[in-house]
C-alpha cells in the first residue's frame, strides 16, 4: 500500500473553495439537532472526499501516470493519506 503525503492547507483551501460549506452546514446542522454536539477534524475531511486533485500530493513519484494525467487521485488504489506541511 502506498502512503501519499498531502498538503494540508491547499487541500482544506481547496475543499471550502468548493462548494462543500454547504455540506458541512448540513452535517452541522444535523448532529446539532439530533445529538446537540458537532465534531469535525482535518482528517475527517480527508475521509470524506471522492477525489482530490494530484497537485496536493507532495510524494507524486507514488501516482500512476493515469492519475498524474487525469489530474485525480484513484481512490480505488490502495492508499492510506496523510497530512504533511503547515502542521496545526
Amino acid at each position: 500500500m502506498r502512503t501519499l503525503y498531502i498538503k494540508r492547507k491547499k487541500f482544506l483551501e481547496w475543499y471550502f473553495d468548493n462548494d462543500m460549506t454547504e455540506e458541512i452546514g448540513e452535517t452541522v446542522r444535523y448532529n446539532l439537532i439530533h445529538s446537540g454536539n458537532f465534531k469535525i477534524t482535518d482528517n475527517d475531511i480527508l475521509d470524506g472526499v471522492v477525489y482530490i486533485p494530484t497537485e496536493f500530493v507532495i510524494n507524486q513519484d507514488l501516482l500512476t501516470k493515469k492519475e498524474l494525467e487525469d489530474e485525480e487521485l484513484d481512490f480505488s488504489i490502495p492508499s492510506e493519506y496523510k497530512f504533511k506541511g503547515d502542521e496545526i
